[in-house]
């Protein structure tokens, strides 16, 4: 039986208080049951002026594995699969390019018209370390530009190759420096040595577990620029850098703070800091020091005018800042709240979840429109993020979990169940 496709009166709110989400992979129900309680709730609506107009129009269907996550990157639809990486046209669901990675559990980053894309070289397992691998693909072609071992972080004009596996020992790892163009510029030194890169000084940085020897180089050359030795460094299994200090933790709990001249202990510190404020507009987000979550200071008064202990990501919107959570498992973000700075205002979103929202890094991009998901009888509704709420767009029978969604307007994508993907336009 074909889906049914209807949109609710935007008059109404079919969706203040939304049961939680159903179980992952959902049970699969026959589209009937969902196609009469749709027109049950029009016929309780009894408005004259409604008209059960279709709200979203299925576009393509196309298989995928049960591992796949979906992009929208330049327009295009990206699906990341075991192995692979295939670009489709969203408002067709046609082929654009398709690319066999070898890569497993991947995950890929836009930058200048190149995709970058890490993973693992073979499947995952919990008996022994997988070996990681990095590509750049054209976006516009599917062309491979070049492919390097370990996973790769782009700064700069330069690739930084980490060459083992990432969950595996520090101490056992090396680092490669490359060109954009995947020329090899120099690399770190093997043996029981732990890196860390300082992206603010441009540096990278390594300590010797036996020695305690720590060597600062200048990324783009591999010239030393700063030696020392300090036998208590001796045993650190960790180095990261944060604010200009080179900390250092060690198996037992311990850590050091180096500040340039003299190395000190860090008993009352977390121990990797916590991140700089991101810029949020009118407001700084600041990370909560004793707890979890995040405070928001006004830029002028510099008073905290906001304080929330469950937001775990937060996105920028025209309606103001909304807050998140990570998923538990597949499936799309779980919504909290929405806080506007400007008036004060706090929007409950109770049994909403956001799709394809981007968050992170020290100044957050607006993102709009925020498009939202929720559950209920049966029923899967999406909406649009307003100053008054959610904005309902579209209802679809409810036949398996949404796992992933990406959006590339009018076009919304989602991996329904294990190994499909829909693609609709919202009309």
């Amino acid at each position: 039986m074909p889906d049914i496709f209807i949109e609710l009166d935007r008059d109404y709110d079919m969706l203040e208080e939304p049961p939680p989400r159903p179980p992952r992979l959902g049970v699969r129900r026959r589209a009937w049951i969902a196609a009469g309680l749709a027109v049950a709730i029009l016929s309780i609506l009894g408005n004259a002026e409604f008209r059960p107009d279709p709200g979203m129009k299925l576009v393509a269907e196309i298989p995928t594995d049960n591992t796949a996550r979906l992009m929208a990157i330049e327009g295009q639809l990206i699906v990341i699969g075991a192995g692979s990486l295939i670009s489709y046209e969203p408002s067709t669901g046609q082929q654009r390019w398709s690319v066999q990675t070898g890569l497993f559990e991947a995950y890929a980053i836009p930058k200048d018209g190149l995709l970058f894309v890490s993973g693992s070289m073979s499947r995952s397992r919990m008996d022994f370390e997988v070996d990681q691998a990095s590509m750049a693909i054209e976006l516009s072609t599917g062309e491979v530009r070049w492919r390097v071992p370990g996973f790769v972080e782009v700064v700069d004009d330069l690739l930084v190759a980490y060459s083992s596996p990432l969950y595996s020992e520090m101490g056992e790892r090396t680092v490669s420096i490359y060109t954009r163009e995947a020329k090899l510029i120099w690399t770190t030194p093997a043996g029981p040595v732990v890196p860390a890169l300082n992206v603010e000084r441009s540096i990278m940085g390594t300590v010797n577990r036996d020695t305690g020897e720590l060597i600062e180089y200048e990324l783009a050359t591999g010239t030393v620029t700063r030696k020392y030795t300090f036998p208590e460094l001796a045993g650190a299994n960790g180095l990261y850098y944060d604010n200009g200090r080179a900390l250092f933790y060690f198996a037992d709990g311990r850590q050091l703070r180096f500040d340039g001249i003299t190395v000190t202990a860090m008993p009352d510190e977390p121990m990797f800091g916590y991140p700089e404020p991101m810029d949020c507009g009118v407001v700084w987000c600041r990370h909560n020091a004793d707890s979890p979550g995040y405070h928001l200071v006004d830029k002028n008064s510099g008073k905290k005018i906001f304080d929330t202990d469950d937001w775990e990501v937060i996105v920028r919107t025209p309606t103001g800042l909304l807050g998140a959570r990570y998923p538990q498992s597949d499936g799309p973000m779980p919504a909290l709240s929405v806080f506007n700075p400007s008036t004060g205002a706090k929007l409950e979103l109770t049994g909403w979840s956001a799709l394809d929202i981007v968050f992170g890094g020290p100044q957050l991009p607006i993102t709009d429109p925020v498009y939202l998901w929720s559950y209920k009888n049966e029923l899967d509704y999406f909406a649009v993020l307003r100053g008054d709420g959610p904005y309902t767009v579209g209802v679809l029978p409810h036949t398996a979990e949404l796992r992933d969604c990406a959006v590339v307007a009018p076009q919304l994508a989602c991996i329904i169940g294990a190994d499909l993907v829909r693609i609709w336009r919202l009309t």
